[in-house]
Formats: structure tokens, sequence, C-alpha cells
């Protein structure tokens, strides 16, 4: 073995294996049985190999390099699923770089754009709030797998949640338990994706009941800040709701600061879904109900379409989490 470091050969005659055994450990293919994936692994650890990517790139047309695109990663929910694509890409012996847009228009096309800049990638996952997937894709000239709530073409790839079942199972739940008064906290003056199914999932399931839906709260960000806002202004209504659907966790946790604020109880007096299954959501007072899908299959499914030759769309099913706010 010379200074240059170990070779795919070194690694086969220490594990014992065929060097196209190794290159096969190596390139993530799924036709090794585990116990030898596990002992070509252990040497390569043992003897600090190291893949060398850009002969593997010449020989593949393969980077191993993904690029992710979300809104916000100081949003905890980006941030969550920042972390499980990451941990999925990994796994795959793929890196993952990240770009947060701020939510343009112009932010979403110049974010592509570094992207090209950088070099190759072999694909790219986006959550884009207002740039159109087609132009996306034009863009990208890459694989794309898109992530968000927009609507999507058939010829496209999306893999998400249905928003509008999500939304109208949520808003169902507060009408099945009892509440009459059901607002919604999340509408956004210019309708985004996420905003607008998620509406339309609210409207759907007082329809199916009979039931007059209750105000529809604008909101500039889903933030806490905006929760707490509008929660005091419908608290301030004389037919104060006795039941809120909000569009994130984070409009659900600020609605029910709110409501602790104004000296009243949730889920007493006024009962709040959430949306997204952010993790703060077990620690709140009371802790938050809430929906939405498993981000480790979430990430799984778009790693999968990204290296799949004939990707397809997948709907996650989505989680009605019952806690304490209903």
């Amino acid at each position: 073995m010379d200074s240059s470091g170990p070779t795919v050969k070194d690694i086969a005659r220490a594990a014992g294996v065929s060097p196209r055994t190794v290159s096969n450990v190596v390139n993530g293919y799924v036709h090794v049985s585990d116990a030898m994936r596990a002992r070509v692994l252990a040497e390569c650890e043992r003897l600090g190999y190291r893949p060398n990517r850009a002969a593997r790139q010449l020989r593949t047309g393969r980077s191993d390099m993904i690029a992710l695109v979300v809104p916000d990663i100081r949003q905890p929910y980006f941030a969550s699923l920042a972390g499980a694509v990451i941990e999925s890409a990994h796994a795959r012996n793929i890196g993952v770089f990240i770009e947060s847009t701020g939510a343009t228009l112009e932010s979403e096309r110049a974010a592509i754009e570094r992207i090209l800049a950088l070099g190759r990638f072999d694909g790219l996952l986006l959550t884009l709030t207002w740039l159109p997937p087609e132009e996306a894709q034009a863009r990208a000239r890459v694989p794309c797998v898109f992530m968000g709530p927009a609507s999507v073409p058939k010829d496209l790839v999306h893999i998400g949640i249905d928003n509008v079942e999500a939304a109208r199972q949520a808003t169902g739940h507060l009408l099945d338990r009892g509440c009459r008064r059901v607002a919604a906290i999340g509408v956004t003056g210019e309708q985004t994706g996420a905003s607008e199914n998620r509406l339309k999932g609210f409207l759907l399931a007082h329809e199916e009941r009979g039931l007059k839906p209750g105000p529809q709260v604008n909101v500039e960000h889903f933030s806490r800040s905006a929760g707490v806002e509008a929660m005091l202004k419908l608290i301030a209504t004389a037919d104060r709701p006795d039941g809120v659907f909000c569009f994130s966790d984070l409009l659900a946790l600020g609605a029910i600061h709110a409501i602790r604020k104004a000296g009243l109880d949730c889920p007493d007096d006024v009962a709040v879904v959430g949306y997204d299954n952010i993790e703060e959501g077990l620690y709140s007072l009371p802790t938050l109900s809430t929906v939405g899908a498993d981000m480790t299959e979430l990430a799984e499914r778009t790693l999968a379409a990204i290296s799949d030759e004939h990707p397809q769309s997948y709907a996650l099913p989505m989680r009605l989490i019952l806690r304490e706010s209903t």
C-alpha cells in the first residue's frame, strides 16, 4: 500500500473478496449480502479508504451529489426535512448541497442558477413557493423531484402529502369533537399551493357536514407571531371560535399562546389543530394536535425517485396526531 492511500485492490485483499465486490459495495449496489457489505465497509474504515469521486463520475456519469432547495432553512419543518434528506442521502453515499431561497420568485430562480454554476449535480429536490415547476425543470437541466405543495404537471415528479385531504381530516376532527365555530388561520393574500390547498380541505370538511365555515384569517407568514396576532383578532370577535385549524404548527403554537394569554383554556374554550408535525408540538403547553407526513419516508421516497430511471409521483399517507390541544 503506497502513500497515496489504499486502493480497491488493497481493500479486496484485506477483506478476502474480489475487487468487483468492493466496487459494488462502495457504489451502493443492492445485490450484495449484508454480511459481505459489512465486512468490506469495515476494511474500508480500518484502512482509511475513500472512493475517488472524480473517477467515479467519469466512469458512471454521476457525481453522487444532489441539491436541496427549501424556502427557509430556519423554519423547523424545513430543518427537519433537510436532516431527513441528508441522513437518507448519506446512507447512499450521496452528498447534499442546500439552498434556502427566502421564498420569492427571483430568489428561487437565483438558487437554481447558483446550483448550476457550482458544477454537476445528479438531481435537485425542490420545495418551491412561486417558481412554476415547469420553469424550474427547464432551468435545472437535471432530474428534479418536487416536494412542496405546489401543483405539479403529470409529466414531472412530485413526492409529498395530499394537502387538501390532510386539511379535510384535521378540520373534520375539530367538527366531529363538537366544535361548531371553526376558524382557519393561514390564508395568504396571494394563494400559494400550501395555503390554497389547506383552505380547500378546511372548506370541504364543513361542506361534507352541511356546516357553515368560520372565519378565515389572512397572514403574511407562517410564524408564531402571525399565529398570536390572528388568534387575538378572533378572540376579540363577538362570535369567538371554539376551534381553530392552523395551516402550520408555528401558527398553531402562536394561537395557543394567545389563547392562554387571553385567560382562556385550550382545548376547553378553543381547540387547536396544527399542520406539519414538528417536534416543538410535543413540548408545547398543551401539546399540539397536528397533521403531517412521516419525514423519513418522504426523504427515502424522494431519494429513490432521483435515482430511478422512471420515477413516479407519490402522495404520502397523512397522519392525524391527536394530543392535548384537542
